[in-house]
């Protein structure tokens, strides 16, 4: 039986996906934000685990009451509800009501890297990964970096791809920078990119524990960023007097411009990332606790089987 056609509360969505899942008799139900939460709200007693990693544009500016009920009624009978920072985790004991028992927190983590930029003397290349969407506000970054001046020599690479892409073209162009900022397409292996670059910067509405900043840390990279989730946390201590208060695009120009004209502070500031990321945020503690939490769920008494089934949304 194949499972339902995804259509998020429409006539008969919940009705099909409770049938296929009452029928197939999964061991364990993974299901993981906003997309899947249908599956969560439809499922029949089965053990429910799931993960929250953030929001997408519609609630970057802040939770929709709508959607704060529907998780509330979705996730009131979850097994357990996993976030990876601890933003995340207050949100979902406050606005979701998931009991602190049941909620555990994973952080994000990534494997350690050792590549270090040669450096020419050219221009400091700032970089940034990320989709190229609304919530991403890109056209922040563009913005401080117009207010940055032409003090400093400086060059972007956008590495990601999306809708917002022929926007953001035209900002830069608008406001002159389309000679300095190159806008790369999606990358398979964002980190060959981050590894031509001298400061990564990150600008966005809505963000929690990324990846692609647990990636610029773990080459070294100094962060000019955003006070959004767990951004401020993550970087190392000297580092967090240059991630700005959201929405604060002249205060986030003032982090750019104190990089881009400080090669000894960018070193000290990446060398100190570098070593945060190897203490707190690698990618061994991540999938083990992952692993943990599955095969503890398996062990339970939902499973019903000798080989257990999982059924992910």
């Amino acid at each position: 039986m194949h499972p339902p056609p995804h259509r998020i509360f429409r006539a008969g969505g919940l009705r099909a996906v409770w049938r296929f899942l009452n029928e197939e008799k999964p061991d364990l139900l993974l299901t993981c934000n906003w997309g899947s939460i249908d599956w969560a709200l439809a499922r029949p007693r089965l053990c429910h685990l799931h993960q929250e990693h953030g929001f997408g544009a519609e609630e970057a500016a802040g939770q929709l009451p709508r959607r704060v009920w529907v998780r509330r009624l979705a996730l009131r009978r979850a097994w357990r509800v996993v976030v990876p920072s601890r933003s995340l985790a207050l949100a979902a004991r406050r606005s979701w009501w998931v009991p602190e028992a049941r909620l555990v927190r994973i952080p994000n983590g990534v494997p350690p890297d050792d590549a270090r930029r040669a450096g020419g003397g050219g221009p400091v290349v700032i970089g940034t990964v990320a989709p190229l969407r609304p919530e991403k506000r890109l056209d922040w970054l563009l913005r401080a970096l117009a207010q940055v001046g032409d003090g400093s020599a400086w060059r972007l690479l956008i590495a990601g791809d999306g809708p917002e892409r022929g926007r953001l073209e035209a900002e830069a162009a608008r406001l002159g920078l389309a000679d300095r900022v190159a806008f790369l397409g999606h990358q398979r292996e964002p980190r060959r990119t981050l590894a031509d670059v001298d400061l990564y910067a990150l600008s966005s509405a809505t963000e929690q524990l990324p990846m692609s900043l647990l990636d610029a840390m773990a080459l070294g990279l100094p962060v000019a960023g955003v006070r959004v989730g767990d951004v401020a946390e993550a970087v190392a201590v000297p580092n967090r007097p240059y991630i700005a208060p959201p929405h604060d695009l002249s205060a986030l120009a003032r982090s750019l411009r104190a990089l881009l004209a400080d090669a000894a502070l960018r070193a000290r500031l990446g060398a100190a990332n570098r070593e945060r990321q190897r203490e707190r945020y690698a990618e061994a503690p991540m999938r083990d606790g992952y692993a943990r939490l599955i095969e503890s769920a398996l062990r339970g008494p939902a499973r019903s089987q000798p080989e257990a089934r999982l059924a992910v949304a």
